[in-house]
């Protein structure tokens, strides 16, 4: 296949399946980043306190107080026990289903289908 007919097929065949693997591989880390990275902070689960409006979620966090306007979040990942919210491609804040009181979980989800402009 790679080598023509006079070639190593072991070679041949073992490339491929090693890069058949390696792509699998990849997908796969791609797709459970938020939930591998949530498990890895299990001592930084603090409670926030949320104040979801039309432009922007208020979090209160410690004490401390941050602001991010809807139409910063580029993407959001939708999962029944987590939401993840990307403000940029390669930083995401994670909003837990038990942050949050019964109920409210879904109607967060609800208005993140609606303000996102890409859920996956």
């Amino acid at each position: 296949m790679i080598l023509g007919k006079e070639g190593n097929k072991f070679l041949s065949f073992s490339l491929i399946f090693f890069g058949i693997v390696a792509i699998a591989i990849y997908y796969w880390i791609m797709k459970t980043t938020g939930r591998r990275v949530y498990k890895k902070l299990k001592s930084y689960r603090e409670i926030i306190k949320m104040d979801i409006d039309e432009e922007t979620i208020l979090m209160d966090i410690s004490g401390t107080t941050y602001e991010m306007p809807w139409q910063d979040i580029k993407k959001a990942v939708i999962t029944p026990s987590i939401v993840l919210l990307y403000p940029s491609e390669r930083m995401f804040y994670i909003f837990p289903q038990g942050n949050f009181k019964e109920g409210e979980f879904e109607a967060f989800q609800e208005i993140v289908r609606q303000k996102v402009p890409a859920i996956h």
